[in-house]
């Protein structure tokens, strides 16, 4: 398990990532109609959070995004197992347990190729959020791994 993870179990407090705040995502992506934004963890949106589930590309329904190639190129990796437990780090310890949803520790880690090695990135679970909906894609109403990884791939960007 991640040492970070485990800290904030222990800690009873839910993880914030200081390297990249929420505030500070571009989300000029996004067709979000004007208003405000709010930054919402997976619980306080659904009732039942999950991270991967057995859905189909057909499942997949379009929020706010305006170009979700990325997220379509990893809704299909997870199909492809080997590849999956290679970007998603864990995955089974990063899932929300379904009797304990808010003990969750709002601490995810991912893995990305790029130029020839792989670059792990550890991020929180704060989404933004218009009227209480995310802006992003959402399978199912709480299925919610896309949308991580659209995140975690700006931070990775940002931070090169």
């Amino acid at each position: 398990m991640n040492p970070r993870r485990e800290e904030q179990l222990t800690r009873g407090v839910k993880f914030v990532d200081d390297e990249f705040p929420p505030e500070s995502m571009n989300l000029q992506c996004l067709n979000i109609p004007a208003g405000p934004l709010s930054y919402l963890r997976p619980s306080e949106i659904v009732s039942d959070p999950c991270f991967s589930r057995n859905e189909s590309y057909f499942s997949l329904k379009r929020g706010f995004v305006k170009n979700f190639n990325i997220l379509l190129a990893f809704t299909g990796l997870k199909y492809k197992a080997k590849y999956w437990a290679k970007v998603l780090v864990d995955i089974k310890s990063q899932e929300w347990d379904v009797q304990h949803i808010n003990e969750h520790p709002g601490i995810f880690r991912f893995r990305f190729w790029q130029e020839g090695m792989y670059f792990e990135v550890t991020i929180d679970d704060l989404l933004p959020c218009y009227e209480g909906k995310s802006p992003e894609l959402v399978v199912c109403g709480n299925y919610l791994h896309s949308i991580y990884i659209n995140y975690r791939t700006r931070k990775l960007s940002v931070n090169q």
